[in-house]
């Protein structure tokens, strides 16, 4: 557990520094900014599993859409695994809760988050009891935890029964656990020098996006870099549109990726694409449609970079996606689009890019070659530098056909981080990354 003591520091141990003491400085890299799947990967944003994975069960499993309960103790030594690795290859390594605590000691800050989170809750000051004056009266490590964690009427020292239980309606938890914080990149995704805050269709509220966003609003670290918000800003209007940040790629040369389907909806996808336009991070938005069945998972479990000219894809999902090509008008706003009818997704790509034809690996249970993976997470690695990934171990096939191809594959346990729905290329949202040239 010592490097989980580090991480919820929000240090790189490998740096050195005051690891360990909640509330130090966060070293970060000295600009934000992410120009590509597969470059050097510089530094990234985790979120631990912790109170928010104790506190669920079968029956709150359902209620949030979370696949399964998870078996606490082991996701964090994979989790701990997972994070040596990224700093061992010099990876700058930021933690949510960390980064929030620190956060939430700026008055103003606490002020724009809670009245985000909690303006629901005002039915509750008519009965002489409110629970954000409970939420203020915490310090901010615990608050931070709880805000991820999920919040009951028994933390904030609250009547569990009664006119105040009956009002809120929300026996056990004023604000629910958020487990889909594990998967950092869902909530978020940075495209060059900008994010977008994701609403995800099939969970609801956007908690997890408000805290990230509160981070980057307030933090002294991010303060005067602030990133720009290309889709979903919390003060905007509210969003009639969704979409999760394991859709969205950018892969370098002026060319953004966007898988489209249950998850992000094709309105999210223009809404992002004309932002890109607009504010020069992009020539060229490739809109994947994703077929059923296969439209239920982000598209990085279907199709993932791992080098400039390798690629792994689940070819019963890919080989059917149709494309749309989007570009900015010459002159004057709006978007031209240009459906690439029965070109594959690899080809488009190529394309796009410029470049010669992927190295295509077939990923998780079908195989060209009749051996097939036992489970379906193959796809979804996670690249530190050109042709130098993370992979789950358990991935044997796929892990050997990554090495003939002339790919470095870094191996880390996850079976327990799998089985909550996670792949190595959700865990982290990059927040640095260098361009490939």
């Amino acid at each position: 557990r010592a490097n989980v003591k580090n991480i919820e520091a929000g240090l790189d141990p490998s740096r050195g520094g005051t690891a360990g003491k909640r509330g130090a400085p966060v070293p970060l890299a000295p600009s934000f900014g992410v120009y590509s799947e597969v470059g050097k990967l510089r530094a990234a944003l985790v979120c631990q599993p912790g109170l928010a994975h104790e506190r669920l069960s079968p029956r709150t499993c359902r209620e949030l859409k979370f696949d399964a309960p998870v078996w606490v103790e082991r996701a964090q030594r994979e989790f701990s695994q997972f994070v040596d690795a990224l700093t061992q290859h010099g990876v700058e390594v930021l933690e949510l809760h960390a980064l929030l605590a620190q956060t939430l000691r700026l008055p103003e800050a606490r002020a724009w988050l809670l009245d985000r989170l909690l303006a629901h809750l005002s039915v509750a000051a008519g009965l002489g009891v409110e629970p954000r004056a409970a939420c203020d009266e915490l310090d901010a490590t615990r608050l931070a935890e709880l805000l991820i964690g999920g919040i009951t009427l028994g933390d904030l020292g609250l009547p569990t029964s009664g006119a105040i239980g009956l009002a809120l309606a929300l026996h056990p938890f004023v604000l629910p656990p958020l487990p889909h914080s594990l998967t950092m990149r869902a909530s978020h995704s940075w495209v060059q020098c900008g994010v977008t805050l994701n609403l995800a269709a099939r969970r609801g509220p956007r908690s997890e996006a408000l805290l990230v966003a509160t981070v980057y609003r307030f933090h002294p670290r991010f303060k005067s870099l602030r990133p720009r918000v290309w889709w979903g800003d919390a003060d905007a209007a509210s969003l009639h549109a969704c979409a999760e940040g394991g859709d969205i790629m950018p892969l370098g040369r002026g060319v953004v990726l966007i898988g489209t389907g249950a998850r992000t909806q094709p309105q999210a996808a223009l809404q992002i694409a004309q932002a890109l336009f607009e504010g020069g991070a992009a020539q060229t938005v490739i809109a994947a449609q994703l077929p059923q069945p296969g439209a239920n998972q982000p598209l990085e479990c279907l199709f993932t970079q791992c080098s400039p000219d390798v690629v792994t894809y689940r070819p019963d999902v890919v080989d059917r996606i149709s494309c749309q090509e989007l570009r900015p008008v010459a002159h004057g706003a709006g978007i031209t689009v240009r459906t690439l009818a029965g070109v594959h997704l690899l080809d488009v790509l190529s394309e796009a890019l410029g470049a010669p034809t992927f190295k295509a690996i077939v990923s998780g249970c079908d195989s060209h070659d009749g051996t097939a993976e036992p489970w379906d997470d193959g796809n979804g690695v996670l690249a530190l530098d050109p042709g130098i990934v993370i992979a789950f171990e358990r991935n044997t096939r796929t892990n050997k056909r990554l090495r003939q191809a002339g790919v470095e594959v870094i191996e880390v346990p996850g079976s327990e981080l799998a089985r909550a729905g996670a792949a190595i290329h959700s865990l982290c949202c990059p927040i640095a990354r260098d361009a490939v040239h």
